[in-house]
């Protein structure tokens, strides 16, 4: 009994200052992740708005409520498009985050090439990240029966896979957690700010898990698409900037990218080049001044010149040994 006492009173001493720490992390903050993750602004402000777009998934953290005002029920952007493609046209499926989402890439893209031969359908869903986009290609956009799937690489896909709950108030909350969420306790960050501050505080910049996350993400795309016979393109997306203003991660990322791709033999195009044509001729390339995430119209169709010159749509794309943008070019001369 004396034991028990003993290991009941050291018990409590261990528990009383962290039970303390999280009453009083509660009391002087509603919410706050603590450096523990990025809260997805997406998700604030009208919660009655966002419940009837997105819902709370155990894989996705999030994903569209199919069918919604946005969303039909292939797990795309609603079109006009018929659910069979008419004779002679080939259906492309854009996969990506919210740059394929608000959809200029694409109606670029469309101005370029026109409607005669080809459809142009908007797997998109903001704030996803490559592992995301996967999984719902797999589980809900793939629905659409495309004849060929083109992927948007976007340099803040290195960001993890959000964990998603609702807090006290009801409101759903996301947040992108500072390390890959296998190296976290999902419930225990849901609960506790104490919690999300040692996540926080003991977070590193070491990108190997992300790198390793997204790496096996598209060697499952590429798998996927070809147990399918979709021919899969992937676009790479550079920060929206001059190069001078490329901060080390920026380059790294780039470059990360686009040598996992050419090892995984996965056709892709960069987009540097465009954009810094774009910058040469004087053109404004941001969304809005600051934003270096989404591109605007303007350096949009510089994209989808430069790719319609490289020979990015084809009537009737091979599936032989996948190709980068300059190679392809080069084999269609």
């Amino acid at each position: 009994m004396k034991y028990l006492l003993r290991f009941a009173l050291a018990l409590a001493a261990a528990l009383v200052p962290l039970v303390a720490a999280e009453v009083f992390l509660r009391g002087h903050r509603s919410f706050n992740v603590d450096a523990a993750g990025a809260e997805l602004n997406l998700f604030r402000g009208d919660q009655t708005r966002v419940r009837e777009v997105y819902t709370l998934d155990a894989t996705l953290g999030f994903r569209p409520v199919l069918p919604s005002s946005v969303y039909g029920e292939h797990g795309t952007l609603r079109n006009d498009y018929p659910d069979e493609p008419p004779a002679g046209k080939r259906r492309v499926l854009f996969l990506g985050d919210s740059v394929v989402f608000r959809g200029r890439v694409i109606a670029a893209l469309r101005a370029v090439y026109g409607d005669e031969r080809y459809e142009f359908w908007n797997g998109g869903v903001s704030a996803y990240n490559t592992a995301q986009e996967v999984e719902y290609f797999r589980r809900f956009s793939g629905r659409s029966r495309p004849h060929e799937v083109v992927l948007l690489f976007h340099l803040n896909d290195f960001q993890s896979t959000p964990i998603a709950f609702e807090d006290a108030q009801g409101r759903l909350q996301v947040i992108a957690p500072s390390r890959h969420p296998s190296r976290i306790v999902p419930w225990l960050f849901r609960w506790s700010h104490l919690y999300r501050y040692y996540v926080g505080a003991s977070r590193t910049p070491d990108e190997s898990d992300a790198e390793a996350d997204i790496r096996a993400h598209l060697v499952e795309l590429r798998d996927l698409c070809a147990s399918r016979e979709l021919p899969l393109t992937v676009l790479v997306l550079p920060h929206l900037a001059p190069l001078p203003e490329w901060t080390d991660v920026h380059h790294r990322r780039h470059a990360w990218i686009l040598a996992t791709l050419r090892e995984l033999e996965i056709r892709h195009f960069p987009l540097l080049e465009p954009m810094q044509r774009a910058l040469a001729d004087g053109r404004a390339i941001q969304e809005t001044p600051g934003d270096h995430d989404h591109p605007n119209d303007e350096v949009s169709g510089y994209f989808a010149r430069h790719l319609e010159e490289q020979g990015f749509l084809r009537s009737e794309p091979s599936m032989g040994r996948a190709l980068d943008g300059d190679e392809s070019a080069n084999a269609q001369r």
